[in-house]
C-alpha cells in the first residue's frame, strides 16, 4: 500500500432516478460495501473516505471499512451540486484533519463489479 493516497467515494442519499442506489444489494451485498471492500483489497489506497449525507450509507460504509469523518453539508447534498465542490470540501477537511496531508487523491464512484474488475483487477 502506498502512503497517503486517499480515495473519496461521493455517495449522496437522495438519488431521484434510482432510490437508494448506493445501498441497493447486488449479489447479497450493498453496492457501496462491495466497492469499499474491493478498494481495500486493491491495497492502492491508504484511506477510503465516503462523503455522504445519509445515516444509512454511513453505517454500511463504516461496517465495510471506510472512514466517514464528517456528514456532508446540506448545501452539498442536493440534485444540482456537481462533484467538484463535494471533492473540494473533502480535501479541505482532510487537510485540516490530517496535518501531514496526503500525496494523491482519487474520486471513485460506486460502479458495477464488471467495470471495477477491468480497472483494478480484483
Amino acid at each position: 500500500m502506498k502512503e497517503n493516497i486517499v480515495v473519496i467515494i461521493p455517495a449522496r442519499g437522495g438519488s431521484k432516478r434510482i432510490k437508494g442506489k448506493n445501498i441497493k444489494k447486488f449479489k447479497g451485498e450493498p453496492a457501496i460495501s462491495s466497492t469499499i471492500k474491493k478498494l481495500k483489497k486493491s491495497k492502492i489506497f491508504s484511506r477510503i473516505l465516503v462523503s455522504t449525507d445519509s445515516s444509512k450509507i454511513m453505517k454500511i460504509a463504516k461496517k465495510a471499512g471506510a472512514d466517514i469523518p464528517f456528514v456532508r453539508p446540506k448545501n452539498l447534498s442536493d440534485d444540482y451540486v456537481s462533484d467538484f465542490p463535494v471533492i473540494k470540501h473533502c480535501i479541505k477537511f482532510l487537510n485540516y484533519l490530517y496535518v501531514n496531508g496526503f500525496s494523491e487523491c482519487e474520486k471513485k464512484y460506486i460502479e458495477s463489479p464488471i467495470s471495477f474488475k477491468q480497472r483494478f483487477g480484483n
